[in-house]
């Protein structure tokens, strides 16, 4: 696994776009783990989870890491394909395409629920208010 991965290619940045694609490999920080592993973290279902997990690794975000035998199953371990992720801003001047994965991407980040890391708390969605802050109409 590489320190910093730059992505220099329109469907990497597309799938690290979608949220639950971003708390993936939080919980993985840096381990390899199966989707049955994240599973039992995430409280998602196998299905959903795997599918996330096969765009992650096409693009290439993901790597497998090792695949067990599991009696007549096997498992695959997949590892983030490196500790950080960085865009390269250039992409986004590849015309009409890279605005509009530009525009998805920050998009997303604001259409999700909230959610939080273990080191510090971000949120995604509409802001909140202070109820302090918000007036009702006299």
């Amino acid at each position: 696994m590489q320190d910093v991965m730059y992505l220099d290619d329109l469907d990497q940045v597309k799938a690290l776009a979608v949220p639950i694609r971003l708390e993936i490999l939080r919980i993985m920080d840096g381990r390899p783990m199966t989707t049955t592993q994240i599973r039992r973290v995430m409280k998602q279902s196998q299905g959903r989870l795997y599918y996330h997990v096969t765009e992650m690794e096409r693009v290439g975000l993901l790597q497998v890491s090792e695949t067990r035998r599991k009696g007549n199953l096997f498992e695959k371990y997949c590892l983030p394909a490196a500790r950080h992720f960085r865009i390269n801003p250039l992409l986004f001047r590849s015309g009409d395409a890279g605005r509009q994965v530009f525009v998805d991407t920050v998009s997303s980040h604001f259409e999700s629920k909230p959610c939080s890391t273990s080191e510090d708390t971000w949120t995604t969605g509409p802001s909140m208010r202070n109820s302090s802050t918000s007036r009702s109409p006299a």
